[in-house]
C-alpha cells in the first residue's frame, strides 16, 4: 500500500467531507498542525533528477522520494544554517545518500513551504486507527517572491488495515476525488515559475539534417551562451566549485565550434571572437587549477605515509590563500565593463539572421547533416592515424596532442547527436570518453607535478614548517609521478579498444555514408 494523493480545488469543503465520512467510518479528529519546510536542491537538479527532495522541517532533515511524503532517510539537524554540502553532515544515513547524489555540488534553498494540516483517523468498531486522512493547504514562496497554494488530500495506509484502507480509497474515488499522478513538490515549483530539471551541464540540442550549417551554429553556440551565462553568479558567489567548472567548459566548447565549424561564419567576423573567448577562459585557468587542487586534498594525504601527511596542512592553507585572490581577481574580470561588452556583442552576432555570400563563409548554406559528417570522420581518421604512431618512447607531448584531438571530437558528437541513430552515437562517445578520461588522467598528473616543483622553488625554507611541508611535496610528486608512469603503460590498451575494427566500423558507416549519401543528392 502506498499514500493517495488528490489535488482539490480552492473551493474545497474539507467540513461537508468531514460529514460525509462520519456517515460511513468511525473518525476522530486530529488538532489543527502547521508546519514550515525549505526544499532543497542544487543549481543542475541533482536530486530531481534521480526522483528525490531534500527538505528540512524544524530541526529534521530528510530526504524523501517525490511521489511521496514518507522520508526515506532523515536526521535531526538543530542548526540554524542548512548543510551546504554532504560532507557538512557529519552521521546518519543521509550522509552516504547525499554523497553519491550531489558530489561536490552545494546544496541551495528552491522554496520555502508553510503548510496547516486537518487529519482525520478513521477508526474500526475497535477504536483502532485503520487509516489517516490529510487534509493540507500547502502555500509555496519562491527566492524571486514568487507564490503559489495547492490544496490537497493525502490517504495514508496503517500497517494491517489493507482492506480498511481500500475501503476509504474507494469512498474518495467515489466522491469524485481523483488522484494527483505528479509530485505535489513538483507542482508547486511549477507554479512558482521554476523548471526542476532544466538546466544540465550536459549538451543536448535537436537539429535537422537539411538545417543550413549557419543556423545550426547559431543555435549550438547561442545554447553554450546561455549556458555560460547561466553559471557567472554562482562562480561570482563561490556557490561551488562546479559553476566555474561548466562555465569553462561552454567557453572550450564555443571555441572549439568556431575552429572546427570553418567557413560557416565570415573569418574575419569570427577570428576576433576566438581570440577573447580564449582569453577568457585562460584567465580562468589557475583558478580551475586550485580547485582542482583542493579537492583532491584526501586523495593527496592518503598518497603519503601517514607521518608526512600533515606536511600538506601548509600547502593547501596557501592554495586557499591564493584561491580567495584568484576568485576575487577573476570576479571582477567577469563584472568589468570590457568584459559585458563582448558577451553581447557575442549576443547580437549569433541572434543575427544576416546571409552570407558563398565566397565569404563557403559552408553557411551547407547542410548541417553533410558538415557534421564530414567533420567527425576527418577528426576520426586524425585520431587514429596519431594514436597508431605513438609508442612508449614518444615523448609526453604526443599524448597531450592526441588528447586536444580527443576532446575536438568528443565536443562534435555532443553538438550533431540529433542527427544520428542515440543508440550508436551514445556507444562511441561511452568509448571515446573512456580514453579521454585516460589521457586528461595523463595530463593532470603532468601539470600538477610541475606545479608542485614550481611550489618547492617558492617555499621560503626559513619558516619553521618548511622542511616537513618540503618533504611531503616532494612525497607526493613521487607518487604522482608512478602514477603516471603506470597511466602511460596503460595507454596502447585503451587506444587499442578505442581503434578496434568494430568502432571503426561504425564510425565509417554512420558518419563516411552519411556524407557520401548527402554528397550524391
Amino acid at each position: 500500500m502506498r499514500d493517495t494523493i488528490c489535488s482539490l480545488p480552492e473551493s474545497f469543503d474539507f467540513d461537508q467531507l468531514t460529514q460525509d465520512i462520519a456517515r460511513s467510518f468511525g473518525y476522530r479528529k486530529e488538532p489543527l498542525r502547521s508546519v514550515a519546510q525549505i526544499v532543497f536542491d542544487t543549481f543542475d537538479w541533482r536530486l530531481f533528477k534521480k526522483g528525490k527532495t531534500l527538505v528540512r522541517e524544524g530541526n529534521w532533515l530528510f530526504l524523501a522520494a517525490l511521489d511521496r511524503w514518507d522520508p526515506e532517510g532523515r536526521i535531526v539537524w538543530k542548526k540554524r544554517k542548512a548543510p551546504e554540502f554532504w560532507w557538512d553532515i557529519t552521521q546518519g544515513d543521509l550522509r552516504p545518500q547525499l554523497k553519491s547524489m550531489l558530489d561536490v555540488r552545494a546544496l541551495l534553498p528552491v522554496m520555502r513551504v508553510s503548510k496547516t494540516i486537518h487529519m482525520l483517523r478513521i477508526l474500526n468498531a475497535d477504536e483502532k486507527t485503520v487509516a489517516k486522512v490529510q487534509f493540507e493547504t500547502c502555500r509555496a514562496r519562491a527566492k524571486s517572491g514568487s507564490s503559489h497554494r495547492i490544496d490537497f488530500l493525502t490517504l495514508l495506509p496503517v500497517r494491517g488495515y489493507a482492506s480498511e484502507f481500500r475501503a476509504v480509497q474507494k469512498f474518495l474515488k467515489d466522491a469524485g476525488l481523483v488522484e494527483e499522478k505528479e509530485s505535489i513538490y513538483v507542482e508547486l515549483m511549477r507554479g512558482l515559475g521554476l523548471e526542476p530539471g532544466a538546466y544540465s551541464s550536459k549538451f543536448r540540442i535537436d537539429l535537422e539534417p537539411g538545417l543550413p550549417a549557419v543556423e545550426a551554429a547559431r543555435r549550438i553556440i547561442g545554447h553554450l551562451l546561455e549556458i555560460m551565462k547561466k553559471n557567472e553568479a554562482g562562480l561570482m558567489a563561490d556557490t561551488d566549485t562546479e559553476f566555474l567548472h561548466d562555465y569553462r567548459v561552454s567557453i572550450r566548447r564555443i571555441r572549439s565550434a568556431l575552429r572546427q565549424m570553418k567557413g560557416v561564419f565570415p573569418k574575419e567576423k569570427t577570428a576576433r571572437f576566438r581570440t577573447a573567448f580564449a582569453d577568457i577562459g585562460k584567465s580562468t585557468n589557475w583558478l580551475r587549477d586550485l580547485d582542482v587542487y583542493l579537492l583532491k586534498k584526501d586523495p593527496y594525504r592518503a598518497m603519503l605515509p601517514e607521518y608526512l601527511a600533515p606536511g600538506l596542512d601548509r600547502l593547501f592553507r596557501d592554495l586557499a590563500q591564493e584561491r580567495n585572490k584568484e576568485l576575487a581577481s577573476v570576479a571582477k574580470s567577469l563584472q568589468s565593463a570590457r568584459y559585458r561588452k563582448t558577451v553581447a556583442q557575442w549576443e547580437r552576432f549569433v541572434a543575427s539572421s544576416m546571409h552570407y555570400s558563398e565566397e565569404e563563409a563557403p559552408e553557411a548554406g551547407r547542410p548541417i547533416q553533410e558538415l557534421a559528417s564530414d567533420l567527425i570522420y576527418k577528426r576520426y581518421q586524425k585520431i587514429i592515424a596519431s594514436g597508431q604512431k605513438i609508442t612508449d618512447d614518444s615523448p609526453d607531448e604526443a599524448l597531450h596532442r592526441l588528447r586536444i584531438s580527443c576532446k575536438r571530437l568528443r565536443y562534435l558528437l555532443e553538438f550533431f547527436a540529433s542527427l544520428f541513430p542515440e543508440k550508436e552515437i551514445g556507444r562511441l562517445i561511452g568509448q571515446l570518453k573512456k580514453l579521454q578520461d585516460h589521457l586528461g588522467d595523463f595530463n593532470d598528473l603532468c601539470v600538477q607535478q610541475q606545479q608542485l616543483e614550481g611550489y618547492l622553488g617558492r617555499l621560503e625554507e626559513s619558516r619553521e614548517e618548511a622542511a616537513l611541508t618540503a618533504a611531503a611535496v616532494g612525497g607526493l610528486i613521487t607518487s604522482l609521478n608512478l602514477k603516471q608512469q603506470a597511466v602511460r603503460l596503460d595507454f596502447k590498451k585503451r587506444f587499442q579498444a578505442f581503434s578496434s575494427r568494430n568502432n571503426q566500423a561504425l564510425f565509417q558507416r554512420l558518419f563516411k555514408t552519411s556524407r557520401a549519401e548527402g554528397e550524391a543528392k
